[in-house]
Parts: C-alpha cells; structure tokens; sequence
C-alpha cells in the first residue's frame, strides 16, 4: 500500500509541477553512498517525496525535474516521513537545455569509516539518455570510492595499452562521454603513477547488450572494509538509462605476462610454447620474446617448452608451474641450458620471474628499462652509463637476476657499460641508442645474453645485450659502442623579439629543435667535435635550414661543455637600442654543481636594452658577486655559492642606482648539487621595444625545459636594530618586546641584547614592552613610536625603572637610542666602542684609560645618553677607570681586555648598569661595565681591575668561614706573618685597611651583605681573595 501511495503521490507531484513549471530537466539519480545506515534513502523534492526507498546501487530513471527555477532536493533515511528529517540538502536550478545525472556519494556516518568522505551530491549536467551513435555505446565514469584516492581507468584490451581516463579524483566524472565501440573490453583501475593495479574487470559491453546505450559507471564500496565498518567491496557498477539495480562488472581473472627465450644452448634455440596444453607460440626462436598475454590469475598454470616441432603439450621437455596474482604484470625469461654435456658452467634451464612488470613507461618523454642477467657465463655485473654521464645504472646483478626496479631514463642516446661488479674491469660497452630509435614512452626489458666465452659453450653465440619490446618479436641487439669526439651543448633561447617567438634549430641541416619557444633552454645535447658544425636558426615554419635567419660555424672541443645563449633582435625597427641576433657562448659549462652542497651560477647578460650592470647580494650580505657585466656577455666564471635564498640587486656599476631587486630562492627550490644559468631578459622599457616582454632574471636548469623566473622582490625598506635590555629593576628580569602588535622578544632576559634585526624602515612603527607573563602589547607598560630610516643602524638601550617604589633615585624606563651603529668595527684592525650611560643612581662621568695611558676617551656623559660616535681603539688590552665629572674621583676601574677576548674588528656597545648604591636600590644588581657583541647573546661583565686576582697564589692562605657574618678568619702557612689587609666592596671602593691582625681575624660584622675581596700583604707580597658577607 505505501509503494501505491508513493507511486500515486510522485505521479501526482511531476504531473502538478509540469503544469506549474512548463519547463522540465530530465534528471537520473544514482544511489552510490555505501554507508551502512543508508541501505536505502528517501528523496525529497520542494519537501514533497519525490523517491521512496532508493536503494543502494541502484538508480532511478530518468526524471522530468522543473527548470528555470530555484528547486530544493533533500534526501533522509529510507524510513523517513518529512522532508524536516533530511541529512542533506541541496539548491540548484536546473537549466531545460540540460539532462542531468546526480550521484549521491560519501558517508553520514560520525564514526566507523576512514577516510570519512562527507555526503554529497555529484552533478553531471551533461548527460546523455541515448548513445550519439546507434553503433556505440557511451560511457560516463563517477569516482565515488572514499578510500580509493585518484585513479586512472586503463584499457587492457589490446595493445599498445591506453587510458580511457587520467586521474579520476573522488567525486569526480570523466570530462565527457567515451564515446566506445560497442565491443567487449578488460580495463584495470589504477593508481595515477600506473604502477599499481586496483582492480582489473572485464567490461563487456557486446556481451551485455549495450549498443546504442549510454551508461553510467559508478566505484563505490571499500577496497579496506575492516577500516569502513566491514561495508561492501570496492566494485564497478553499471548505471542504465532506464534505472533500477545497477549492474555490477565481473572483476577479470587473469595477469599480464611476457615470456623471453634467452636460453644460448643450441639444442633449444627455436622451441614450442604451451600454457596450460595451449599453444601459445609455434617455434619460439632464442632471443625473441611474446607479447604480454593475459593469462589465468590465482590458480596453478603450467608453462610448457616442446621442440619446435611438436604436436601437443606431451612432448614437453621442460615445465614450469607458477600461480599469478590478479592484475599483476609478469616477466617470464627462459635461461640456462637443458644439455648435460657442451656448456662451462652448465646452469640448468629455468624461469627467472619479475612481477612489477610495465607495458609503458611511467613518464611519456622516458624510456623505463628493466635489466635481467641471463649470461649463464658471466660474472656479477655492473651497468654503467659513461656517456652523459649517468653513472652506475644497475649495481651487481648476478646470473638470474633482475635489476631492483626499472630504471627510467630521459629518451637520449647513452654509452652503457657491462662491468665486472667491481666497478673496475669492463667487459663490453653497448650504444643504447634510445633516442636514434624512437624509444619513448617505452617500457623495455634489455637481457644480458650469451656467452663471454664461446669457444667453452658449444661455439653458441657472443654475449651481448638485446633489447625485449612489449609487442614481442625478435629482440633488438645493442651495437658496440664506437665512441667519437663530442661536446655536450645546452642552447638557451633568450631572443626578446616578438618576431622570435618560436624559431627552429637545425644542426648540419638536420632539425634538432622543432618550435623552440623563447624563455626556454634545451638538455644538454651530444654534438660532433672535432669537426666543423653549422648550427642554424629559422623561423618556426621552417621546413629546411635554408629558410635559417642566423647561422653559427664552429669546432667545437672534445669533452668539453657549451652554454649557447640566442640573444637579440632580427626585426629591423620596432626596437631600442636594435642589437642584432647572435649566440653568447661559453665553453666551461657544468651540468652539476662542483661541490654537491652548492648551487653554481653562470650569468649571462641578454636585455639588449639594459645598461652594464653589477649583481650585488644584500641578504648575507655577500656584497657584489657579479662586476660590470655587459650585453650578451657572461660572468668569467661560476659563482659556487652554499644552496641559500637569496636576494639579488641589478645594480648600475657603481652600485648606487638598483634597477630590479630578485629573490635567488635557490634552497625553496632544491637546487642544490645543481648547475643555473641566470640571464638578464627581456626589456627595461618595453614601450621602445615594441612592447616586448619586461625585464627580468630567468634560471635555466641542466635538464633544460622552461625557465624559471626569478621572484621580483616588493621594495621592502627595513633598519638595522640591535635592543639592549639594561633595565635594572627587579620586576624588569625579563620582559616580552612586541614589534607593532607581534611577539618579537619573549622573556628578554636583563643584560643581554638580541643581533641585529631587520625592523621595517621608512613606515611608522610601534615598540612595546610588557611583564614576561604578557599574552598582548595590550599588556605593554612602555611604547615607543618612530619611523626609522631605511640607510641607518640602530642601537637601542632600555634603561630606567617601573616600579613606582624601592629606587632612588626613580629613573623612569625608556629607550635610550643612537641611530649611527655599527655592526662591524670600520676598521679590520680595530675594535669600535660605543659608550651607553644606564646607571640610574651613578653622576655623570668621565672614562678615563689608564694602562697606556690614552687619558680621557669619554667625557662628560650622563645617564641615557651615548658618547658623541664610537670609539675606534687597535685591538689592545686596556683599563678604564670610571670617575666623576671632575675626572679625579674613581668610582671603579675596569679590564677591558679585547685581545684577550678576540675582538679584533668588531663594533661593542658597553653600557654602564647595575646601582653603585645597591640597598637604595631593592639591593639591585651591583654597578658595571657590560659589553653587547653584536651577535647578541649574554652580556660580557668587564671585571673590576681592583678585584682582580691573576697572578697571585690562592695557595698561599685561605680564608673561614665563607661566607661570613661577624668574624672573618685567616689561615696562613707558619713561617709566614701577615704585615696588613685591605678590604675592597664590589665598586672598587676601599672599605677597611689594618696595618696589624689580630689573632688572624677580622671583625666584618658592620658589613653590608654583598661581594668584598680581601688584599693581604704577606712578607712583601700581595694576595688577594673574594669573600661574600651574608647576615
């Protein structure tokens, strides 16, 4: 009664809504959502039920849906009763010229399945009811496996294999209708890289009588159930026209497999092939091999060899029973000698098997070669590439053995060594000519066959390697390599004329680059030396060099390597300044970098309007890398430089005026262990040069191919910024240091400075300071606003207070800044000193160097402010003494020993801190001098020259307890007598002399805590050791 009532309400619902909307779209809707809780769904059309119960894997028909206007689609669970209980949702307008097909896919499940795909509706709003031809049938493909990924649909059928569909992603359909020939196909689902088969299913499309049709094929199901719930089985399904359940295509039985007879032994050279009793290859000679054949998968098969003239499988004298894996590509090599007498060694025949076999290669532009060893003589080998040179293709191969994996290899022409595994002893040397012979896009098996030494085998024949194609035949020998002189030549198109665009390249008449597009370089290519070439360019329409605009003679060397740059104009007007078409050569190329950590740059000079230039590096900086480079012209020699990113001025030669600033991203693109040409291309002002393409820097690359464009780099201003952290207030320890708005220091700790920093010049920006704890700048109890200029350094100090009680006197916190700063000493020699004056409670002062003595080096400088410019001293030991403003008074002396600490041609800044009174100061950190390298880091504490200790023996007494808070005692050697002490506080302050010691002791008890030494004299000798006082 409910399907009545359904059938009656849809009726009721199409016939209303078509007298309502005149306008229809015929629409199919595919249930293909394999989530358990969906078995069957419910669709709702503007609320109204519209399908009852749609079940899984199957359709509906089509149906005439109202056009034109905004419709509403919902679909709920099969036992729904409202629109209201729909789990999704859809708006569309559907268009009357339009038929639709609509496939719902994914999960609504929370749990239970990986990958978790969501619910959706895929719509193909070009669907066909009918094939376009009576003849065909058409075929549209929708990817709704979840846990499948991209895939590729292969057609197996005949060969050479193809694809019916390249990269199927989730969800998605096949651009168009195939439009097939109604025949009966084997495809295989696979992955993009076409290495891995899915699935293989036979898709009959004659057997299922669907001439005429157009269908839809759906994937649903889980290839991993265990991870989906333990839902249905990843499978292909059939979609009709006229709807209901779909039809589900048998997964095909079989593997694909080529069989090589490499077997040297003259008894067998020309042989019967039986598979399962079925001849499947009537005199089967040595050194051919079949085509891949599709053979049973998952049960035993029986590979028969016969004598050439046999009737039947029974006169079978060798067998070999193997078990395939469906849709798996096999390799099958006979090998070995089926004599008892004859052949040393006597290696008995057998199958060698590979199962990762390819009947194309993985990329169209390379040839994917499989090596096997099947020289019953031979030792382990080696197969090495001498000629490009590739190096060690394949690395010991022994008897009856397979190379790991193909190899696939760019489609050139190559020297290929056969070595003894040792590396060392060559045995042969082979032309692998797969460029002479058109190779590809092909997937080959190259045998080692034969013997090294005949005259121990029957006189059978050499060894040698030959080459086994997909489509089966005779094997191809490779020729003996004969090499000839030759240089390896890369050609660079850099010509900027419109008129250039495209040109060709022909080489001793013979065309070697056909539509060569500007902007592009070619490989490396092999050409004769030692001889005279002509290299010719034409326009592209050319059919022969005698068309050419532009042509090139020379002798080239011997093994060496050519960067060919086409550079300028064959237009006669139009361009300004017009330089006139020709090659920039450059006879030390490199197709790898000299050290595999580098990146080596060859520059070449191409903008015909472009001035003589400097490249200057600005990011290390490197300074000036390239120097007066003129048009068409070339650097003298590579830049080895470490695979950085870096930035690049083109500058005009004195280095002043920039032109354009590139970012050299060479470690973002992993240029590393590679050799660029850079050139300069394209023009300055375009509007003189008819409108041609702009300036810019272009990288071509050893294996050719478009050149890459150097980023033009957004002139961004920025200062250089050191900040010193020299606030000696306690709630101060550490602090956070925002950069308008963003974190820039988190916990910057007292007395110590960051490196110098890139801070954007030129551009108001904010500094804020805040308590370490701070999660914003909203928290900053300090702001600082500036615009700083783009040519200056800058050397900031924050000094002063914040807490508003326990410091006398209370120096509020600020920024003390010198906007002249220096980075590196101006003089190699030398170390420069900037002096900065952030002691809140110290007077103003004189620095005065004693040890020369060189007298006042600073004077007058009070608190937060920096001497006038930075002191440039040679590199020497010195001590300062700190005096008052009327230079006699010391506050403290100091060791400022920058040759001792290897400070020769550095810039310091030694900022004054610390209380010289510290219990006015929350018993704060005592006064000193401290040092910031530019690198940053912890400050350096210039020691106090009166507390020094170098050069005394702390053996000769020692001193208890320590610390101490009343009685300081002295323990000395018997025979020795102390004549007097003095005490010295952390400031360099005397505090207590005595001439005579009582009992060896001292009464320290009206001492502040803190850090004192003690200065005995002891039978004429002075002996010094700190102590600290602790109450």
């Amino acid at each position: 009664m409910k399907n009545l009532i359904h059938l009656l309400s849809t009726y009721f619902i199409l016939l209303f809504t078509n007298l309502i909307f005149s306008q229809t779209a015929p629409v199919q809707i595919i249930h293909n959502s394999a989530d358990l809780t969906l078995n069957t769904v419910d669709i709702y059309l503007d609320g109204t039920i519209l399908i009852d119960d749609l079940a899984f894997r199957s359709a509906t028909p089509f149906l005439d849906l109202p056009a034109g206007n905004l419709i509403s689609i919902g679909i709920a669970p099969g036992n729904s009763t409202s629109s209201s209980e729909s789990f999704f949702n859809i708006s569309t307008t559907l268009d009357t010229n339009e038929t639709y097909i609509m496939v719902g896919n994914g999960i609504v499940s929370a749990s239970g399945y990986s990958p978790n795909e969501p619910f959706a509706l895929s719509i193909f709003p070009q669907g066909r009811k009918i094939a376009t031809n009576p003849l065909n049938t058409d075929v549209l493909f929708c990817h709704g496996g979840t846990d499948t990924g991209s895939v590729d649909i292969v057609n197996t059928t005949v060969l050479p294999i193809s694809k019916f569909i390249n990269n199927l992603s989730y969800t998605s359909f096949n651009s168009n209708y195939l439009d097939l020939t109604t025949s009966n196909y084997t495809i295989d689902v696979t992955d993009v890289s076409g290495n891995r088969v899915v699935r293989s299913y036979d898709f009959f499309l004659e057997r299922l009588n669907l001439q005429g049709q157009a269908i839809t094929v759906v994937s649903n199901g889980f290839l991993n159930r265990s991870q989906n719930s333990n839902g249905a089985s990843y499978g292909l399904w059939i979609a009709l026209a006229s709807g209901g359940s779909l039809i589900e295509l048998v997964q095909s039985n079989y593997a694909r497999v080529q069989i090589l007879h490499n077997s040297a032994d003259l008894s067998i050279a020309t042989v019967d092939l039986y598979v399962n009793n079925k001849l499947v290859k009537d005199n089967f000679a040595f050194r051919s091999s079949t085509p891949y054949l599709d053979l049973d998968a998952s049960v035993p098969v029986r590979i028969d060899i016969a004598p050439s003239n046999s009737t039947s499988s029974a006169e079978s004298i060798y067998n070999f029973t193997t078990t395939f894996t469906i849709g798996e590509t096999y390799i099958l090599v006979a090998n070995g000698v089926l004599s008892t007498t004859g052949y040393s060694p006597s290696i008995p025949l057998n199958f060698s098997v590979f199962n990762k076999g390819r009947e194309t290669s993985f990329d169209s532009i390379n040839t994917d070669i499989l090596i096997y060893h099947g020289a019953t003589d031979a030792p382990t080998i080696d197969i090495v590439e001498t000629d490009v040179p590739l190096g060690t293709l394949a690395n010991d191969i022994s008897y009856s053995s397979f190379s790991s994996d193909y190899i696939e290899l760019p489609t050139a022409d190559y020297a290929i060594d056969v070595r003894a595994a040792n590396g060392n002893t060559v045995l042969k040397t082979y032309s692998g000519a797969l460029q002479t012979l058109g190779l590809n896009g092909a997937s080959l098996t190259i045998v080692a066959s034969g013997f090294l030494n005949p005259t121990q085998n029957s006189d059978c024949p050499e060894f040698g390697l030959w080459v086994a194609g997909v489509f089966g035949g005779d094997m191809i020998p490779l020729q003996l390599y004969v090499p000839t002189p030759k240089a390896r030549v890369q050609i660079i198109h850099n010509s900027a004329d419109a008129a250039n665009r495209f040109v060709d390249v022909y080489l001793n008449g013979q065309i070697l680059i056909n539509d060569f597009n500007f902007r592009t370089a070619s490989k490396f290519i092999n050409i004769p030396a030692e001889t005279p070439i002509t290299i010719s360019v034409a326009p592209s329409s050319s059919t022969s060099d005698s068309e050419s605009f532009y042509t090139f003679t020379e002798t080239l060397t011997n093994n060496k390597k050519y960067i060919i740059v086409a550079n300028g104009n064959t237009s006669t007007s139009g361009y300004t300044p017009n330089q006139p078409f020709g090659f920039s050569i450059f006879d030390q190329g490199r197709e790898i970098a000299s050290n595999t950590g580098n990146t080596d740059i060859l520059v070449n000079h191409g903008a015909t309007d472009a001035p003589i230039v400097d490249i200057v590096e600005t990011s290390v900086p490197a300074g000036t890398i390239v120097d007066n480079i003129s048009y068409n012209s070339f650097n003298s020699n590579y830049l080895e430089l470490p695979t950085e990113d870096f930035t690049l001025n083109v500058t005009d030669t004195n280095g002043t005026t920039v032109l354009k600033t590139y970012l050299a991203l060479f470690e973002s693109f992993n240029f590393s262990g590679k050799a660029l040409t850079i050139v300069a291309s394209g023009f300055l002002d375009p509007s003189q040069n008819n409108n041609g393409p702009e300036f810019g820097l272009w990288v071509a690359t050893s294996l050719g191919g478009n050149m890459i464009p150097l980023q033009l780099k957004e002139q961004i201003f920025t200062s250089r910024v050191q900040i010193i952290h020299n606030s000696p207030d306690a709630a101060n320890a550490l602090v956070d240091v925002y950069l308008n708005g963003e974190i820039l220091l988190d916990d910057f700790k007292f007395r110590t400075a960051t490196e110098f920093m890139d801070v954007p010049a030129e551009t108001t920006i904010t500094i804020s300071i805040a308590p370490s704890t701070s999660t914003s700048d909203t928290e900053s109890f300090y702001t600082f606003t500036e615009t700083l200029a783009s040519d200056k350094t800058y050397v900031m100090v924050a000094n002063g207070i914040t807490s508003t009680t326990g410091y006398t006197p209370n120096q509020p916190f600020g920024l003390s800044i010198f906007d002249q700063g220096r980075e590196i000493a101006s003089n190699t020699g030398n170390t420069d000193i900037l002096i900065s004056h952030g002691a809140t409670d110290a007077p103003i002062v004189d620095i005065i160097e004693t040890s020369i003595p060189a007298g006042t080096i600073v004077d007058d400088i009070s608190y937060n402010s920096f001497n006038s410019n930075y002191l440039e001293l040679s590199t020497a030991n010195y001590v300062l003494d700190v005096r008052d403003i009327t230079g006699i008074n010391i506050i403290a002396s100091y060791s400022a020993p920058l040759a001792t600490l290897n400070l020769q041609g550095q810039a310091l800044t030694v900022v004054a801190s610390g209380f010289i009174d510290s219990l006015q100061n929350s018993s704060g950190s005592p006064f000193g001098l401290w040092a910031a390298l530019a690198s940053g880091g912890d400050l350096i504490e210039l020691e106090n020259a009166n507390l020094k200790t170098e050069g005394f023996s702390n053996n000769m007494f020692t001193i208890f307890p320590n610390p101490v808070s009343s009685i300081l005692n002295i323990s000395i050697p018997k025979d020795k007598k102390i004549y007097g002490t003095r005490i010295v506080d952390a400031t360099g302050r005397t505090i207590k002399n005595d001439t005579l010691v009582k009992n060896n002791s001292i009464d320290i008890s009206n001492l502040s805590n803190g850090i004192y030494m003690l200065s005995i004299e002891i039978d004429g000798g002075n002996y010094n050791k700190k102590f600290i006082v602790r109450k």
